[in-house]
């Protein structure tokens, strides 16, 4: 059965032909080009010249044909100048013999052999070699070489002749032709529409060619080609019926399915399902070749999963809906599984997945058993393996549900020792199970954690299992609920140094610390009552600088969270407070001596921190002042003032050190008449908006952005 997938090739390209068989004989040249570069193309032009000069019967016109092609290819102004000789060759053989019975039988009466005069096909490749190009002025030669075919063919030494006009000839080669970049491409595709409009007798090939150019996505801003892909295809329709120069353009499957995929590529749900109840409504009438097969299916359910303007819930609803009428056609016998991709399954579990409640856990856990159920009735292709199992247990792990993880899991196991090698549970499998441990309040779940990946590390280096936790593994230790943060910065350091030691020592690249574990080790140690977290963080940050690599550098977010210790750290003796304030001190150095290709800038959180220090952590009195004062000195010339570093200088500052830092001095300050919009505009300049911007809503984006890294790292490993 032919795919009718959307269209991504040339269904039929002359460049694919074979060339004949013919006489093996060692004067006649027939051999094609093997190697298509530069030297054998300019050693068998040579040769294919020298005999076009010297004894035009030992040459065969498809080897020309071959030569011609190979040179368009090159898409240089020498290229097509030595292919547009060997047409003129070809044509002064043609004109020679022209009218002679040499021309009627085109063979050689002695030998036999073919004569090398042009055909279509040369006039083709030479055609499309300049089209290619995508360049104007080639165009302009494509059309001159139209009108060579056309002569050649009225003077009859071209006596083969496509069941199209010579116009056709030439807008039919543009549309197939593929020019590089996004705005050739997004030109091209609308030439090409208006190509086939012009059309005397368009071809379904063509239309396919133009609909598939409309559905590539040329930017994400783009949405008007898909819409134009759909009314090209609705107009075909109606033209198929009402026109008769339109017989030879009927749409068909490949069609329909082209234009969905158009809208899938844009995440238009809405429009893809229309065109979904167009071809049914056509199925209906008695159109059986419009019945939705595989592909129509899956570009469907693409778009409603990537459609940006309904929520997760309802894009989820509406994939499994079309997901379970795929099913019933299966069961039916009115679909084929033998072209079945289980990602579109993929793509409705991560839609549940979106949806954040138990709910969709619960559907998502239905549609993986009706999967189960339709490889039981022996649709194999429709069995669950690992990557769909891994999905299932994405969505039940974030649910906080680790007892059905663990079934899953369990299940996965047991289908494996039985022979089923394509479930074989892997890293994400357990990694999910660990994350749904982690997320899990209870203490008795984040002990499962650790003694799951304990478990892992033992099996592995034991080689019961080759299954190693990789830091992804690692880092549900150190989850908003984790055991790690459960248990303080101790326990977090622990885990860390054991890191370290399985890849520095054991040489497991897997267990590399990454940004996300040093930043976890270091908020483990924020939030403990230790008195000696600071030195730990800055120990920590100190390591992370050493460091020769690129995915540990530090980040400003560090710095601020040592800064924020220092801050934040109980109050100790005089020497602990000196020790605190000289870190702080030190840390602020380092934002400033950075030398990191993206220089670090203190922000106001950095200047809050250190004021905060300051106030905390020295005697109040002249000293205090003077470092208060300083330090707001720093922050007006950063311009990185903002309402809380106001607050903060009202609440541990004198008012006469106030009115010289905020009022310049004079004898009617008034603390509570000076907000944020009267101080100079220099001085907030780079101020993040009202300073309600939270230190932990910004430590969880970084936290994010290092998690999705790490994620996309591993996929590239796998």
């Amino acid at each position: 059965m032919a795919s009718s997938m959307p269209l991504s090739d040339y269904p039929y390209d002359t460049d694919d032909d074979d060339d004949e068989e013919h006489d093996e004989d060692s004067s006649y040249v027939t051999a094609p080009l093997v190697e298509p570069n530069i030297q054998a193309i300019e050693q068998t032009y040579q040769n294919l010249a020298n005999l076009l000069g010297v004894d035009k019967s030992r040459v065969h016109p498809h080897f020309c044909n071959h030569v011609i092609k190979k040179l368009c290819k090159r898409k240089d102004e020498a290229s097509f100048r030595r292919a547009d000789q060997i047409v003129t060759e070809m044509e002064r053989l043609g004109q020679d013999i022209n009218g002679t019975t040499m021309m009627a039988a085109r063979v050689y009466p002695a030998s036999g052999r073919p004569v090398a005069v042009p055909d279509v096909y040369t006039y083709i490749f030479l055609m499309k070699g300049y089209l290619y190009t995508g360049e104007h002025r080639y165009t302009e030669r494509a059309r001159a070489t139209l009108d060579r075919m056309d002569y050649a063919c009225q003077v009859g030494y071209c006596s083969d002749t496509l069941q199209m006009s010579a116009n056709d000839v030439f807008r039919q080669t543009f549309i197939f032709a593929r020019p590089n970049g996004v705005n050739e491409r997004r030109d091209n595709a609308d030439l090409c529409l208006q190509m086939l409009l012009e059309m005397e007798r368009p071809k379904t090939k063509a239309l396919n060619m133009v609909l598939h150019k409309l559905a590539m996505p040329m930017n994400h801003h783009d949405h008007s080609s898909n819409v134009k892909a759909e009314k090209l295809l609705r107009n075909a329709c109606e033209w198929y019926l009402t026109r008769e120069n339109h017989s030879d353009c009927r749409p068909d499957l490949i069609s329909f399915n082209t234009t969905m995929k158009a809208h899938a590529e844009r995440g238009e749900g809405v429009k893809a399902e229309s065109i979904f109840r167009f071809m049914e409504e056509l199925q209906s009438m008695g159109n059986t070749d419009f019945g939705p097969d595989i592909f129509t299916y899956s570009a469907v359910i693409a778009a409603w999963c990537g459609d940006r303007r309904s929520s997760p819930k309802f894009k989820a609803e509406k994939a499994t809906l079309l997901l379970e009428k795929m099913q019933d056609s299966i069961t039916n016998g009115q679909l084929s599984t033998d072209l079945l991709q289980l990602n579109m399954y993929t793509n409705v579990l991560r839609q549940w997945d979106n949806c954040g409640s138990n709910h969709g856990a619960e559907r998502a856990e239905a549609i993986v058993k009706g999967m189960e159920d339709m490889a039981d009735k022996g649709f194999i292709k429709m069995k669950p393996n690992t990557i769909i199992y891994n999905a299932l247990l994405s969505i039940v792990g974030a649910r906080r549900m680790p007892e059905k993880c663990e079934e899953i899991l369990q299940k996965m196991n047991r289908l494996h020792r039985d022979g089923d090698a394509s479930v074989k549970p892997d890293v994400i499998s357990y990694t999910s199970y660990c994350k749904a441990c982690a997320l899990d309040s209870s203490f008795v779940a984040h002990k499962r954690t650790f003694n799951i990946i304990q478990g892992m590390e033992q099996d592995f280096e034991s080689g019961v299992s080759d299954i190693e936790p990789d830091v992804l593994t690692y880092q549900t230790l150190f989850s908003s609920k984790g055991y790690a943060l459960r248990e303080g910065g101790n326990v977090a350091e622990k885990i860390l140094r054991h890191m370290e030691e399985r890849y520095e020592i054991k040489g497991y690249v897997k267990s590399k610390p990454s940004m996300y574990t040093y930043l976890s080790v270091m908020q483990a140690w924020l939030r403990s009552a230790n008195h000696r977290k600071v030195d730990k963080m800055y120990d920590i940050l100190c390591r992370c600088e050493d460091m020769d690599d690129e995915h540990v550098r530090p980040q400003l977010i560090m710095y601020n969270m040592v800064l924020e210790a220092c801050a934040n750290v109980s109050q100790g003796n005089v020497e602990q407070n000196t020790n605190v304030i000289l870190t702080g001190m030190k840390t602020f150095q380092k934002i400033r001596d950075s030398s990191t290709p993206a220089r670090l800038k203190p922000s106001s959180q950095t200047y809050l921190s250190l004021l905060e220090t300051c106030a905390k952590k020295i005697e109040e009195g002249p000293k205090r002042n003077k470092a208060i004062g300083t330090m707001f000195q720093h922050c007006t010339a950063d311009g990185v003032v903002d309402s809380r570093i106001l607050h903060s200088i009202k609440q541990h500052s004198p008012v006469g050190l106030q009115a010289t830092l905020l009022g310049g001095g004079g004898e009617n300050y008034n603390e509570r008449f000076v907000t944020i919009q009267d101080l100079p505009k220099e001085w907030t300049v780079n101020s993040s908006g009202d300073g309600q911007v939270k230190m932990r809503s910004r430590t969880r984006r970084m936290i994010h952005t290092a998690k999705t890294k790490n994620a996309r790292h591993r996929l590239q490993n796998l």
